[in-house]
């Protein structure tokens, strides 16, 4: 598995997705074709709506790592090493911080808007 780590967001949560084995991110003509697992490195945890329900507004919570739909996360490329991270199971939402104020700020998902900066994510190989 890949590792890469989340520039943007909760200090020191490294994330681990799964793709393609040697921890490459798909270009713009395979971004949809493959779907990742977001992992915590510290916690071991994957990334997952609350509820498993792909709804916005609902919180992204870290659970224990299933396999299920629900923790796979698609990661459109929108440029300069930027991405949205995606749930597999509804395209029109993206994970988002539910208070960008807040650095703490829990993730939820939200509409996607490529425009909107709590949307995008920058991923840098380890």
């Amino acid at each position: 598995m890949g590792r890469l780590h989340a520039a943007y967001g909760r200090p020191g949560l490294a994330q681990r997705l799964r793709g393609d084995g040697l921890g490459r991110l798909p270009c713009r003509e395979e971004q949809w074709a493959a779907t990742y697992e977001v992992r915590n490195l510290r916690s071991n945890l994957c990334l997952q709506p609350k509820d498993g329900a792909t709804q916005a507004g609902k919180r992204a919570e870290q659970a224990e790592c299933n396999g299920r739909l629900v923790q796979e996360w698609n990661l459109p490329y929108l440029g300069n090493n930027v991405r949205h991270i995606v749930p597999a199971k509804n395209w029109n939402l993206g994970v988002t911080l539910e208070n960008p104020a807040w650095t703490g700020s829990f993730l939820k998902l939200g509409y996607r808007n490529t425009a909107d900066p709590n949307l995008r994510w920058n991923f840098e190989a380890r």
